[in-house]
């Protein structure tokens, strides 16, 4: 699966950062000038202006430069309409003037909160507008078919009460978004920057396993202080497997009856543990042992924790988190019939790299038509098998009946 990781976690993000970064990702800059031309056009404003150069020390990136005149209340009505004039003279696609819409009422909405009556600047329409639309228009001509994007927190600067940081946190705040505190220099965080975050990207605090495909870096050129806010975008290819987390409880047994080992297994299966098995070693003194594994949740483990140590009498019992990757998997109902019958079976269809990898029937399901049928298990299920795969159900798509 095609995925956009971008790194806003030690300079933040801004929109002119992450239109850079994209820029340097597709190898050109050619894709703005029309955006700027028309934006100029539409705000009949000859002072407004953007370059871009790449740096020629450290690691080689896109500085971008977007100058524009001042202008009070860029978040009412006035930016509103020259966003709406520029999307029917440029045609974007549909998710491109969405998306569009999207930030603009995230600083809208926050703005009225935060900045109105406090003599903050904020950017002028012209700008707003370019650095809005500048990345999106980039993102539709890398991906057409569109991609997945995923980012970690971004680093945020100290929230004054009349700064961009205060408005960049409201947004992040109405959205859940964590972030990273950064120093007062270095750090250029936006509140467009994070209301383009907030509608694309999914924020975590993990790098995914990918296979790097190209990279693009991108920062903006400020008066009297340089370049800031280097930002990093990667595209690469990650499996469509699931990432979670599980809990892993070990624990070793000597000297316990077999039985008490089986009743704990059921309890702990019962108090809803992911899997319990038991590995027979030799520990120390020579003596026999059985080690009991439960598989659990992050919620759930202190409860199986209990039972294991309750049913068990164990002193100790070893607890660990551990990360997996798990195939999509969908529980499709299916109609069969068997033995002139007609029943409903739950066919659990596990799908990994684009396709399907296992198709399994219910135990529970088969095993009900079996007693009622008196019909072994392994020919109720091998029926059950047939008839799936002819009705085409192994690609996952669910009986439109049900």
């Amino acid at each position: 699966m095609k995925t956009l990781f971008l790194d806003p976690s030690k300079g933040g993000i801004s929109g002119e950062t992450l239109a850079a970064a994209l820029l340097d990702l597709a190898g050109g800059a050619g894709l703005l000038y029309p955006l700027a031309k028309t934006v100029a056009e539409v705000c009949e404003t000859g002072d407004f202006s953007f370059s871009l150069e790449k740096s020629g020390t450290g690691i080689k990136r896109n500085i971008i430069s977007v100058k524009c005149g001042t202008y009070d209340n860029p978040a009412g009505p006035v930016t509103r309409q020259v966003l709406e004039d520029v999307l029917a003279e440029i045609h974007p696609d549909e998710r491109t003037q969405t998306v569009a819409r999207g930030v603009l009422e995230e600083l809208e909405t926050a703005a009225e909160k935060t900045c109105y009556g406090h003599g903050y600047a904020i950017p002028p329409p012209c700008e707003t507008v370019f650095t809005i639309l500048g990345p999106l228009l980039v993102l539709e001509s890398l991906f057409p078919a569109g991609c997945s994007i995923e980012s970690a927190p971004p680093a945020l600067g100290p929230v004054e009460r009349t700064g961009s940081s205060a408005l960049a946190l409201e947004i992040l705040i109405r959205n859940q978004i964590p972030y990273i505190p950064g120093p007062a220099c270095g750090v250029n965080t936006t509140p467009v920057g994070v209301a383009l975050l907030a509608s694309l990207a999914d924020v975590g605090d993990r790098f995914p396993a990918m296979i790097p495909a190209r990279t693009g870096y991108g920062t903006v050129r400020t008066e009297g202080s340089g370049d800031a806010g280097l930002l990093a975008v990667v595209e690469g290819e990650v499996s469509d497997l699931i990432e979670d987390h599980v809990v892993i409880l070990e624990t070793n047994l000597d000297d316990i009856p077999g039985e008490v080992i089986g009743y704990t297994m059921e309890r702990l299966f019962a108090a809803g543990a992911v899997d319990v098995f038991i590995i027979p070693a030799q520990g120390k003194k020579n003596r026999p042992v059985q080690m009991i594994s439960v598989i659990t949740s992050r919620s759930d483990y202190p409860r199986h924790l209990r039972i294991l140590m309750e049913e068990t009498g164990t002193l100790g019992v070893r607890v660990r988190e551990v990360p997996r990757l798990v195939a999509d998997r969908e529980k499709v109902p299916v109609p069969v019939t068997i033995g002139g019958r007609d029943y409903i079976v739950r066919v659990k269809t596990s799908k990994a790299y684009g396709r399907v990898i296992a198709i399994k029937p219910e135990y529970e399901d088969l095993g009900i038509i079996s007693r009622e049928l008196n019909v072994p298990l392994r020919h109720v299920a091998d029926e059950v098998r047939k008839q799936v795969a002819q009705g085409g159900y192994p690609a996952g798509t669910r009986d439109p009946k049900t």
